[in-house]
């Protein structure tokens, strides 16, 4: 049994009942610790989950608190990171119009609109001066950006209604010639709905306004994806995007 060094619980109640929530627990052999930052951005996302659980009626509690959460933990977000704010609405939507254009079914769909949205959630434990700072990022800076995947699965896996999307949230940032993160997977042993989440998030982030890169135009952007095509992009999905967008 792993022992616990610092553990944080996120309740929900309901009547001043608690009727669900989650742990996010640092092992005791692990040399990190929650900032004061962290606790106060946890303690937003409980209070946020809360007040919308509060003001909606629904016989569907389940659908309704997954929802909630999701909404809680993106508010909490794009007050972190300046740059999140639509961000993660606008990568689920291209995801579910290539989704769509791949035939995939209902349940896929709805999964993949989910992970999409969240995605990034991990950054919220990422420091504020990192995710906005405006030069380029130190290697020790960079490798802690590349862990908002790995804190995104480990908060979304502890959800009972959310749990089945962690693993495509975990594997977004994975790349088609083994060179991504966090575990160096290749081609298709890389999860279809990551793959799709991959290419809409970069093309995304390539044609949005950000301090530290130049926005790329639309014809820039499709030249990248397609440079890009079959080392970092599944052809498949670059094709797909490519028709959707054209």
């Amino acid at each position: 049994m792993t022992q616990i060094k610092e553990s944080l619980y996120i309740g929900i109640f309901k009547n001043e009942k608690i009727i669900g929530g989650f742990n996010l627990d640092i092992s005791k052999n692990s040399s990190k610790s929650y900032s004061h930052e962290t606790i106060n951005k946890i303690q937003e996302i409980q209070y946020l989950s809360n007040g919308f659980y509060k003001i909606k009626k629904s016989s569907d509690y389940k659908v309704m608190l997954q929802k909630d959460i999701v909404q809680s933990f993106i508010t909490a977000l794009e007050f972190h990171d300046q740059y999140t704010k639509g961000h993660s609405e606008s990568v689920a939507s291209y995801s579910v119009k290539i989704g769509n254009s791949l035939d995939l079914d209902e349940k896929q769909l709805d999964d993949l609109y989910w992970a999409a949205v969240m995605h990034h959630i991990g950054k919220i434990i990422i420091p504020n001066e990192i995710l906005n700072k405006k030069g380029k990022l130190s290697e020790s800076e960079y490798k802690i950006i590349k862990e908002h995947s790995q804190i995104g699965y480990e908060i979304v896996s502890q959800s009972e209604t959310l749990k089945e999307i962690s693993e495509y949230i975990l594997y977004h940032h994975e790349r088609w010639d083994g060179k991504g993160y966090p575990e160096g997977l290749k081609a298709d042993e890389i999860p279809l709905l990551s793959q799709i989440i991959s290419v809409a998030d970069s093309w995304h982030a390539m044609t949005s306004e950000r301090v530290y890169k130049k926005q790329l135009t639309r014809e820039e952007a499709v030249e990248e994806l397609l440079k890009n095509r079959g080392t970092q992009f599944s052809p498949t999905i670059v094709d797909a995007f490519i028709k959707i967008i054209v």
